[in-house]
């Protein structure tokens, strides 16, 4: 009998660590085939793509709208990343966190309990262990194991999550988007050694916060992973019903801020201060880029767009953004900082000029303030088409809806971008997903309307001062984009008709 016991042992503790093994790298499929559902309903995709994100990239963000089974995915990867670390006697270390401990005792940490319940425990190719025993190793709000734990933080004071470390961790921040900067910026130390994995999610609020800054790929909060959940995917998974989308639909405009944060997922201002540019139009602008790469990127390079750098003063690179058929950004080339800043803009030049004589010296637009007009007078005088910019030239043009017209270039040149991107304008704007680039394009914000019915935007000084760096990205694109067109009006000395992806033709409903 003794011996039946150590055998039995023995193969118990090997199936213990055959799982661990398994499912070390594959915490979505230990949720896939270890979890069941009592409805015997499936995941969703989308929450076994979180799963499997998060391991692959180490910080992934998601935002969705109500109901998408968010606490739910947190959930089945607190359990399935505690259980494959305890299976290979890997120190670990879980630490789930919201700004308010509602959400941690009413929503998360009850779907961790829900989630445990559903596992398959046993050796028929679930779990080959008891279930975790209440009382011992099941809390209220927490596990303890033999190798880590998992807890349930929650603080308005950062400093009570900088003490968490271990062989790996792994940080859950649940409807992230109210957590206070200081538990952000205070996360952060625990990813100083070991192997450090990082979950955000949340549905969307204001164009503010730290969660907001992790989409609109802010200096800083730059590197991770970004998953929107759209409303098309929770109604096709039966996450969300129709009937409380029409409800919704019914009780609030389409445009209003709260419809578009809890039933659209995305993020919202209730006042006229944000930014011009919203985050999802860029999102979609990136998806028909990457349908444009997959097709092969077809067209015909028609501008080049440059915007100047601040050098080694700022630290900003010099940009130089490259057009396909007025619409399609095909190429950011970033030029770092130049060893001599007395040639820095000959350099600038000849590196414009380079990419020009590439595609057939499209036509060349660029900052002429500043130090960029020495860039702009070189590649006249090397006989290229190159329209100098300036942000502060006057402009008879309007906005769509004929009423408001602009300060000056700068104001048109943002706002003429946002109606390209709007869903409805045709206009078909594709945009790469450059980190750089998407936060540039959502910093900007209007300024003010005069006395005379025109936009101003922020002023690009002021930017740099708010964000810390240039929008220099965002720049040299609209330039490409708007700034031929700009031009066109400037010469012919009245409003011209006008499209982006038709020279000649007209844009939006001018």
């Amino acid at each position: 009998m003794v011996l039946l016991e150590r055998l039995r042992e023995r193969r118990t503790a090997g199936d213990w660590r055959e799982f661990g093994q398994r499912y070390y790298g594959d915490v979505a499929g230990f949720m896939r085939d270890c979890i069941v559902w009592p409805d015997g309903r499936p995941w969703a995709p989308y929450q076994l793509e979180i799963a499997r994100e998060l391991f692959e990239h180490g910080k992934e963000a998601v935002r969705s709208n109500r109901g998408t089974g968010k606490s739910a995915t947190a959930a089945g990867i607190v359990e399935g990343f505690a259980l494959t670390r305890e299976a290979l006697g890997i120190g670990w270390r879980v630490v789930t966190t919201a700004s308010i401990w509602r959400q941690l005792a009413l929503f998360l940490w009850p779907e961790v309990h829900k989630i445990i319940r559903q596992t398959r425990w046993g050796s028929d190719g679930g779990v080959p262990r008891p279930m975790l025993a209440d009382g011992s190793e099941l809390m209220n709000m927490s596990i303890q194991l033999k190798y880590g734990r998992a807890d349930a933080i929650a603080s308005k004071e950062g400093a009570t999550i900088e003490g968490g470390h271990d062989e790996e961790m792994l940080v859950i921040f649940d409807e992230a988007k109210i957590i206070p900067a200081s538990i952000w910026d205070s996360a952060r130390g625990m990813f100083t050694s070991g192997k450090a994995y990082w979950l955000a999610l949340s549905t969307p609020e204001q164009e503010q916060g730290r969660f907001f800054d992790i989409f609109r790929r802010a200096r800083g909060w730059d590197d991770w992973h970004l998953r929107h959940v759209t409303l098309e995917e929770a109604l096709e998974a039966g996450r969300v019903s129709r009937d409380w989308v029409d409800e919704m639909a019914a009780a609030y405009d389409e445009n209003d801020p709260f419809f578009r944060q809890q039933v659209l997922g995305e993020f919202a201002n209730y006042s006229d201060t944000g930014g011009i540019v919203p985050l999802t139009w860029i999102e979609q602008a990136n998806q028909r880029w990457d349908d444009w790469d997959a097709s092969g990127r077809p067209g015909t390079v028609t501008s080049i767009g440059f915007d100047v750098g601040g050098g080694l003063a700022t630290g900003d690179a010099s940009v130089i953004a490259v057009i396909v058929d007025w619409q399609t950004v095909a190429e950011l080339i970033e030029i770092r900082q130049a060893a001599d800043p007395h040639t820095a803009t000959m350099e600038l030049a000849g590196h414009v000029a380079a990419i020009a004589n590439k595609y057939g010296r499209p036509v060349i637009c660029g900052d002429a303030q500043g130090i960029g007009n020495g860039v702009v007078a070189r590649l006249i005088e090397m006989g290229f088409e190159a329209i100098p910019f300036v942000a502060s030239y006057g402009t008879t043009m309007t906005d769509a809806t004929g009423i408001y017209g602009f300060g000056n270039w700068r104001a048109a040149m943002w706002w003429l971008m946002r109606e390209a991107l709007t869903p409805d304008s045709g206009q078909d704007i594709a945009l790469p997903a450059h980190e750089g680039l998407t936060g540039d394009l959502t910093a900007p914000r209007i300024k003010r309307i005069d006395s005379r019915s025109r936009r101003f935007v922020e002023d690009k000084e002021d930017v740099r001062a708010r964000l810390g760096r240039s929008p220099d990205c965002a720049d040299a694109v609209l330039h490409g984009l708007i700034g031929p067109i700009l031009a066109r009006e400037r010469a012919a000395g009245e409003q011209v008709s006008y499209r982006i992806t038709d020279y000649a033709q007209q844009i939006g409903r001018y």
